[in-house]
């Protein structure tokens, strides 16, 4: 809690400071602080060991780096289930978030129209419907008895000339009600990809333990690692190959069927290296992460789908989904608990 600036006579250009961090396990004393002054010696000094590594940070601006923040969770209680939404008890309209809206499909009319100016219209799938509930209109997802890849089911796809590409600056909102969860990979709710293996750029979903996600494949160059899938590696036209990790957040806790919830995932740049992502359940922070990676592959023939991934034939959702948006910019904490906050009908 102390920082002393040496008094220099005469003109001088001050290109940074050098500070040494000093962890205790409670208050310094002073003849503690004489001998770690002794220690270090004058930093300014070129005797001074650490002088060559503060030489070559101011020369080339490089700094050896711990490792980003892998998941933390945010405490939420002793129960192993989230609550389900419930619907304000005010009922009053609060001002909602238009900034950077690229996509709102919120069914109110029956259809899949987007009422953002990005006309981002969905097109709905195989037997998607649009039924009314106490949200209003929303729209309903048959569950997939087959689970065929290649045979498209219940669906909404925003193709891909209505989506800008989007990285690391983005919301991901919805409110979902599932009836089921599809095996092995789970149910989707907003997906953005093609048809390559471990190439999505942002997905929100259900895991099949019915815990919520928001996952992005991303590069494998720094620390923490996350899952790779050895199906999902791709060769290079020199034969070297190309990996991307699945980094994500999940909800600490599983969500219930036939329950209410909204669940909003955020992608934010914290720095030129480090980006953020965080997972709200019901307008509330449960999870967030940090990483250095980025998406290093094409996105730019990519497409939405909102129930599924690809054609709508694979890790379908089963049941409601209402008031979908998405954005170019990360949503702050007070405008997803508005969000969460609005009247059902």
């Amino acid at each position: 809690d102390r920082i002393v600036i040496r008094r220099v006579s005469g003109g001088v250009r001050l290109h940074g400071v050098v500070l040494f961090p000093v962890v205790t396990e409670g208050p310094m004393q002073k003849e503690a602080l004489e001998e770690l002054a002794r220690v270090l010696g004058d930093p300014l000094s070129p005797d001074n060991p650490l002088v060559p590594s503060i030489q070559r940070i101011a020369k080339t601006s490089e700094v050896d780096v711990a490792p980003v923040k892998a998941a933390r969770e945010v405490e939420v209680g002793a129960s192993s289930m989230h609550a389900g939404a419930v619907p304000p008890e005010d009922g009053q309209a609060l001002d909602l978030p238009t900034d950077g809206l690229l996509a709102h499909l919120s069914f109110d009319d029956g259809t899949a129209a987007d009422r953002s100016p990005h006309g981002s219209h969905g097109v709905p799938q195989a037997g998607a419907a649009f039924e009314k509930t106490e949200r209003g209109n929303v729209l309903r997802l048959r569950k997939n008895p087959t689970n065929n890849r290649g045979v498209p089911w219940d669906a909404v796809i925003i193709p891909t000339e209505r989506m800008p590409r989007l990285h690391d600056h983005l919301s991901l909102c919805a409110w979902v009600r599932f009836r089921s969860i599809a095996p092995t990979w789970g149910s989707q709710i907003i997906w953005h990809g093609d048809s390559r293996f471990g190439r999505d750029p942002w997905v929100l979903h259900l895991l099949r333990n019915g815990q919520a996600e928001f996952r992005s494949d991303r590069s494998v160059t720094g620390r923490p690692k996350f899952t790779v899938f050895e199906d999902e590696i791709q060769v290079t036209a020199d034969g070297k190959a190309k990996l991307t990790q699945h980094v994500a957040v999940q909800s600490p806790l599983k969500l219930s069927p036939n329950e209410w919830y909204f669940l909003v995932g955020t992608m934010d740049m914290l720095s030129a290296r480090t980006r953020t992502m965080r997972l709200y359940v019901n307008g509330e922070l449960v999870s967030e992460l940090q990483t250095p990676e980025k998406i290093d592959y094409d996105t730019d023939t990519m497409w939405t789908t909102i129930g599924a991934v690809d054609q709508g034939g694979w890790q379908n959702f089963d049941g409601d989904i209402d008031d979908v948006r998405i954005y170019d910019r990360a949503l702050s904490p007070e405008e997803v608990r508005a969000l969460y906050l609005q009247p059902w009908e």
